[in-house]
C-alpha cells in the first residue's frame, strides 16, 4: 500500500485471433470503440496464425465457468492472424472504466472477424459466446454495482495456486489489489475470495480498510483478518504484476 499520490498504473493487453481478421479494420475499430489510448499493437500483431495459441488458449481457459468449448478450439486452430490489443496505462482511480472499455472493444472484434480472445495481462480466456454474454451485460448495466460482475468474470483469474496459497490475478487491471487465502483454509476459499474482490470493486473498499482490519461475507457471519502483503511473485515488468498488491484474508 502506499500513502500520498498514488503512482502505480496498470496495462490491458488482449490477444485476439480469427481466421478473417482483418488486422487494418481491427484497428479502427480499437480506436474507435476503445477510444483514446486504445490501440493494436503493431510490432506484435501478424497476418499469419501462430502455432503458440492453441496451447496458450488451452491452459487459459477459465476453470470456475468453463466456456471454452470445441468449437472455440477448433477456431484457434484456424485462425490465420493473430491481433494484440493495447489498452492505456491506467491509474487506480482509471483503471475500471478502461476495463470497461477494453471489453467492448473485445465483443466488437469478436463481431468482426475475431474467433477467440484472452487476456495477456491476467492470463485468462473465455469462449466467444460467453465474452459476448459478458460485455452484453456490462453494457446493460447503468451503474458499477451492475458493471463489477461481468467484469471481475471476464478478466480476473482465481483461483490460482502457490501451493500453500490461492490467488487472483487481474483485479490490478481495475486498479484494485488481488485476493489471496490460505490453501489449506476451507471449501469456502473461492466464495470469500470473491465475497472481497466484489467489495474492493463494488465500495472501493481498499480506500477504507487498512491492514488488520477484518471482513465477512455478511454482517453476522464468521470474519477474517485482512493482511496487506505486496506482490513479489511476479517481476514489476510482468503483466501479471499487481502494484497494489494483495490482500490476505488470514483466520
Amino acid at each position: 500500500m502506499t500513502s500520498g499520490v498514488d503512482t502505480f498504473s496498470s496495462q490491458h493487453v488482449m490477444c485476439v485471433v480469427g481466421a478473417d481478421l482483418d488486422l487494418d479494420k481491427c484497428a479502427e475499430i480499437v480506436a474507435e470503440v476503445g477510444g483514446p489510448g486504445f490501440d493494436l499493437d503493431a510490432d506484435y500483431s501478424q497476418r499469419d496464425p501462430d502455432p503458440r495459441m492453441a496451447e496458450a488458449f488451452e491452459v487459459s481457459a477459465d476453470l470456475v465457468v468453463p466456456s471454452f468449448t470445441d468449437e472455440d478450439r477448433a477456431a484457434v486452430a484456424d485462425h490465420q492472424s493473430v491481433a494484440y490489443i493495447l489498452g492505456p496505462s491506467a491509474a487506480s482511480y482509471e483503471g475500471f472504466a478502461v476495463t470497461r472499455r477494453m471489453l467492448a472493444v473485445v465483443a466488437a472484434l469478436l463481431q468482426n472477424g475475431g474467433t477467440a480472445a484472452k487476456s495477456e495481462s491476467s492470463g485468462i480466456a473465455h469462449g466467444r459466446d460467453r465474452w459476448l454474454h459478458l460485455a452484453s451485460v456490462a453494457a446493460a448495466a447503468t451503474d458499477r454495482a451492475g458493471q463489477a460482475p461481468p467484469l471481475y468474470a471476464a478478466f480476473v483469474r482465481r483461483p490460482l495456486s502457490s501451493g500453500l496459497v490461492y490467488y487472483s490475478c487481474g483485479l490490478h487491471l481495475m486498479g484494485e489489489a488481488d485476493v489471496e487465502i490460505t490453501a489449506a483454509d476451507d471449501d469456502r476459499g473461492l466464495e470469500w475470495m470473491d465475497g472481497l474482490a466484489r467489495y474492493l470493486l463494488i465500495d472501493r473498499g481498499s480506500a477504507r480498510i487498512r491492514d488488520g482490519d477484518t471482513f465477512g461475507l455478511q454482517a453476522d457471519s464468521p470474519r477474517r483478518v485482512l493482511r496487506h502483503r505486496a506482490c513479489t511473485r511476479y517481476r514489476d515488468d510482468d503483466l501479471f504484476y499487481n502494484p497494489w498488491g494483495y490482500w490476505r484474508l488470514a483466520v
